[in-house]
């Protein structure tokens, strides 16, 4: 990724507040079933939004729950490494 598209992919993510399941795979390189996993774990935070009569719905997920995880994660890590 160049640095162009690197500060356009940056900026992206600080504008968004809830993004689709496709959106969070291309920002953060999350696989679909692993976003799946963590929503049902509730290690990160989304909803399913259905109108009514209709069959399809459209997941959000809460884009700050998703930098927070990857946060953490980094501290984890650190943490661990500097034992």
């Amino acid at each position: 990724m160049n640095d162009k598209s690197q500060n356009s992919a940056t900026a992206q993510v600080e504008q968004l507040q809830y993004a689709r399941t496709v959106e969070i795979q291309r920002l953060f390189g999350l696989a679909r079933g692993t976003i799946y996993n963590l929503l049902k774990t509730g290690r990160i935070r989304g909803c399913s939004l259905r109108v009514k009569g209709k069959k399809s719905r459209l997941r959000l997920i809460d884009v700050s729950s998703v930098k927070s995880l990857i946060e953490a994660e980094i501290d984890k890590q650190r943490m661990e490494e500097s034992r």
